[in-house]
């Protein structure tokens, strides 16, 4: 891969799937891969007012240093079909992160043309972040009965990102690991009713992202009318 912002970058990537028996599956796969600067890191200018008494602006200052955020990713999983009615799905992985985003503060300064005088404090972006996520999910599928369907899943994410000992960001580290949540369960009902039609019902849990101030919540979705079922 190349781009006019990072040059040349190598994205590789391997996959093993390994079938044990006529109802057993594992695979494996490990990849890396890069998030390229874009103008929003290079090149365009922004800001914002900090106080109005005494005047305090922020002003984002684009130094051109920006590099690539990369990946390693690991995955592994197992797939087994547990009867003629059930199946279940096991899947984990472990990424490794390096050089992803910060906002940097620079040394204050003045300004006083044009008027009013004003404070100035500059930011830039850089990669001061490094770290690793891990994380699995568990997912079953089983049919009662021909006409009945229940699927469902659980997965966990757990985040531990670190500074650099270069970095001076006091905000990104936090709103980064606060943003996802660490837990999420999902289960739905798929009844197949007479003329093509049918019966859904959904329910999601999501834990609480304490960066972006929501607590954990609880979606219960039912069908407001029957659907036509689609042909396959």
């Amino acid at each position: 891969m190349h781009t006019d912002f990072s040059s040349f970058g190598v994205e590789p990537s391997a996959q093993l799937l390994w079938t044990s028996g006529r109802h057993q599956t594992w695979w494996a796969s490990v990849t890396r891969a890069l998030r390229t600067p874009s103008d929003v890191e290079e090149t365009l200018p922004g800001g914002g007012l900090v106080s109005a008494s005494p005047l305090i602006i922020a002003r984002v200052v684009n130094n051109g240093k920006f590099v690539p955020e990369t990946l390693l990713g690991y995955e592994t999983g197992y797939r087994s079909l547990l009867g003629s009615k059930l199946s279940l799905d096991l899947a984990a992985f472990h990424n490794r992160y390096n050089n992803l985003l910060s906002v940097e503060n620079g040394s204050p300064y003045v300004e006083t043309s044009p008027l009013p005088q004003r404070y100035v404090v500059p930011l830039f972006f850089a990669n001061g972040i490094y770290g690793s996520t891990s994380g699995y999910e568990i997912a079953p599928d089983w049919r009662p009965v021909s006409r009945w369907r229940l699927n469902g899943s659980y997965s966990y994410l757990h985040m531990n990102l670190s500074l650099k000992s270069s970095s001076r960001d006091v905000s990104t580290l936090n709103s980064t690991q606060g943003s996802s949540s660490h837990h999420q369960v999902t289960i739905q009902s798929f009844f197949s009713l007479p003329g093509s039609l049918e019966f859904t019902q959904t329910y999601r849990y999501i834990s609480d992202l304490p960066a972006q101030r929501v607590r954990s919540y609880q979606i219960r979705r039912r069908p407001s009318r029957l659907a036509p079922y689609p042909s396959l």
